[in-house]
């Protein structure tokens, strides 16, 4: 895999884009010398090059989040993260399989146009999202609060169980793969019964 698909599909959020393109060439096995030439020429942000704008179907510049973090984020904070995040994985698909499909059929640079303005999308959400601090896991929970209600659950499920934040958070992430994932499992159902069944004529 490619730094740029790399990127759209495993830079985190409130990572910068050199962090990411470090943590690249280390999980690539790069020597010291290749990790400094590498971060040289594709960590600062995107440089656009002139060619297709894909900015009408959202953002083209570089997204500069606001700097405020929210303290003691709620549950509509946690519900909006969430948001940001699923749109970054929407980004990172597009990016990769519309960017790969323009390639393969021989369309190179409009590829790398859709790649760029993806990997431009995934990181504005990223940043939004890094915004709202992670929700606070079960274990978390009852370190600060013995007594809540997470300490009725059985100890071999506690540490697989999602709290009500992280429940809320992953929730638009999971709609949006369900999403996709229903009209594969309908086209995928409707071919297997259009193989198996068969008509008296």
């Amino acid at each position: 895999m490619n730094l740029r698909n790399w990127l759209l599909l495993n830079q985190e959020p409130g990572e910068s884009r050199e962090s990411a393109v470090r943590r690249f060439a280390k999980e690539q096995g790069f020597e010291p010398d290749q990790e400094e030439t590498l971060v040289a020429q594709e960590g600062s942000p995107i440089k656009r090059r002139k060619g297709v704008d894909f900015s009408t179907f959202g953002p083209s510049k570089a997204y500069q989040p606001k700097p405020e973090v929210v303290q003691d984020p709620g549950a509509w904070d946690q519900f909006k993260a969430g948001v940001d995040e699923a749109q970054a994985g929407g980004f990172s698909s597009l990016g990769a399989l519309g960017g790969g499909f323009l390639e393969d059929i021989g369309q190179p640079e409009l590829g790398q146009d859709l790649k760029d303005w993806a990997q431009e999308g995934r990181e504005r959400n990223l940043a939004e999202a890094a915004l709202v601090p992670q929700p606070k896991s079960v274990d978390q929970i009852l370190e600060e609060d013995p007594d809540s209600w997470y300490g009725l659950l059985p100890e071999t499920i506690r540490e697989d169980f999602p709290s009500g934040g992280e429940m809320i958070r992953g929730t638009p992430t999971s709609l949006a793969a369900a999403t996709v994932a229903a009209p594969l499992a309908v086209g995928a159902g409707a071919q297997i019964i259009e193989k198996h069944l068969t008509f008296d004529r």
